[in-house]
């Protein structure tokens, strides 16, 4: 199966019509909701099992953070609905948050704290978080469960917040 990408407009107002396609390839599909015109939010489903995810998937999340950096965007990929991802997606998702690093796109990262192979795959990318300051990996509980909430785009004036 050939996986469904677009090319431009994710930086595009919601307003102005423009649709932002979702990402679809064998078992894994990435739905897009424009939160603003300035912020996006990707949910990851289903199954990344390919054995080279990044023929399909690389230039897609090329395009998103492209596309990010023109329109100073904000992006929030969610994974906590993501049954199973193998070892070449995550090198994959490692080549994003790098280029994301790289051109300083503000990029939150959130899994599933119940899911056991989430936490140990998610908690080794934190290592990008500590370097770079728009970049956040956090666990989210799950849905219908009380948790603390969880900043995934943290204030600007941190140095007034008690939290820190």
């Amino acid at each position: 199966m050939q996986a469904q990408t677009r090319k431009g407009n994710i930086g595009q107002s919601p307003s102005a019509g423009v649709h932002v396609k979702p990402f679809s390839s064998g078992e894994l599909r990435i739905d897009v909701i424009a939160l603003s015109a300035a912020r996006f939010r990707f949910d990851w489903r289903g199954r990344s099992a390919s054995r080279t995810p990044g023929a399909e998937l690389q230039p897609w999340l090329t395009d998103v953070i492209a596309e990010a950096c023109d329109t100073r965007a904000a992006i929030e990929m969610h994974f906590e609905a993501l049954e199973y991802v193998n070892s070449s997606t995550v090198a994959v998702l490692v080549d994003f948050v790098r280029a994301a690093c790289t051109r300083t796109v503000p990029l939150a990262l959130s899994y599933s704290a119940d899911v056991r192979w989430q936490r140990l795959t998610f908690h080794a990318l934190k290592v990008f978080s500590v370097d770079h300051h728009h970049v956040t990996v956090a666990p989210i509980a799950v849905v219908g469960s009380v948790g603390p909430v969880i900043r995934l785009f943290p204030r600007e004036d941190a140095s007034s917040d008690p939290e820190g």
